[in-house]
């Protein structure tokens, strides 16, 4: 029985992850994301603008929840 070929990928974070437009290295191409997760853009105006267009819907981030004491 042959087992199937299976690709692998590399995903690299570059800059501080607090930041909403994070840009990531595939495979050797770069791309710029809003926020964690979502649609990859080749220009980080497009993510940028992907952004600007969630705020304006009221978006907001959701508070931490405080650790026990």
């Amino acid at each position: 029985m042959n087992k199937p070929k299976t690709s692998t990928h590399v995903f690299i974070v570059e800059g501080e992850i607090n930041m909403p437009v994070r840009k990531l290295n595939i495979n050797g191409e770069t791309f710029y994301q809003w926020g964690s997760s979502g649609k990859m853009y080749k220009k980080k105006e497009d993510a940028d603008r992907q952004g600007t267009a969630i705020l304006a819907q009221g978006y907001k981030k959701k508070p931490r929840p405080r650790p026990k004491q």
